[in-house]
């Protein structure tokens, strides 16, 4: 991505991008073949880990953000790519649009996902309802993770960096990588940052079914919950609807852009101002 950005062939400055793949989706937000547009994308693996079965007792993780001494504390080390913010404008105008599609369901995905519909306190009452579009935060990891403790540490990482804003939805591996580049290039004056969308569909859950113990199932990705094709399916067809939109109305609205309102770009970097500035 970085070599095409940079290349002198192509003029990218009013280009939109569209970032979408599969993901696991959290029973909390949605259910298999969901599609969720997110305003923000945290990487979540750059930090501490201690092993689970010896952290403190109030610790809800063995992940510890950098340079903190407990899961809780904002950290005082970055790399600057931690958290990306997008154009929230795009991403409400992407969302509505997305929502004109008819998104595709499976019985062996509806069958798999009633298992979840047994949590006692219904709060998985999203995976009892048909795949929408919704908006929800990305987490971005090189480790695939699962099981309800990770994904509430997870949760709450990424609601710590934002200071409350992001609600993590989906895990994925490499939306930050591809943002990084993005940003890059908008430094550049290559590319227009706030002409991003990032939209993830549920491929699989970040945990399993309760009273069922991450890895009695097997692997998250391999057994025969229904959700892949649903979900490879669901993110095309719903990020067409934006794509035609945008072909439709480019000299009317999406040539000039649609101004951001809040801050995009890669909140991390700057630090004292990111959040604080942001409407």
């Amino acid at each position: 991505l970085s070599a095409l950005l940079s290349s002198p062939i192509f003029d990218l400055r009013t280009t939109y991008f569209i970032i979408a793949g599969i993901a696991g989706v959290n029973p909390e937000a949605g259910t298999l073949g969901t599609v969720a547009v997110a305003n923000f994308a945290v990487q979540v693996d750059l930090q501490y880990e201690f092993d689970s079965r010896e952290i403190p007792a109030d610790w809800v993780t063995g992940y510890v953000p950098l340079g903190a001494t407990h899961p809780s504390q904002y950290p005082s080390q970055f790399y600057g790519t931690e958290v990306f913010a997008l154009n929230d404008e795009l991403c409400k105008l992407a969302k509505a649009l997305a929502e004109k599609a008819t998104l595709r369901e499976s019985t062996s995905a509806a069958a798999y996902s009633a298992q979840y519909a047994k949590e006692p306190s219904d709060a998985f009452h999203a995976v009892t309802l048909p795949p929408s579009v919704i908006r929800g935060d990305v987490a971005s990891s090189d480790v695939f993770f699962h099981g309800p403790h990770i994904t509430r540490g997870v949760g709450a990482y990424c609601s710590l960096l934002t200071k409350g804003k992001a609600k993590y939805c989906m895990a994925a591996q490499e939306d930050n990588g591809t943002l990084a580049a993005l940003l890059r290039a908008a430094e550049g004056g290559k590319v227009d940052f706030s002409r991003v969308v990032l939209l993830r569909s549920g491929s699989n859950f970040d945990q399993p079914p309760p009273g069922k113990p991450s890895g009695t199932l097997g692997m998250p990705l391999h057994i025969a919950h229904g959700g892949i094709g649903i979900a490879l399916e669901n993110a095309c067809i719903a990020g067409l609807e934006v794509v035609k939109e945008i072909l439709s109305d480019w000299d009317g609205v999406f040539l000039a852009g649609i101004p951001p309102k809040s801050y995009i770009g890669c909140e991390l970097s700057r630090i004292g101002t990111a959040f604080e500035s942001a409407s």
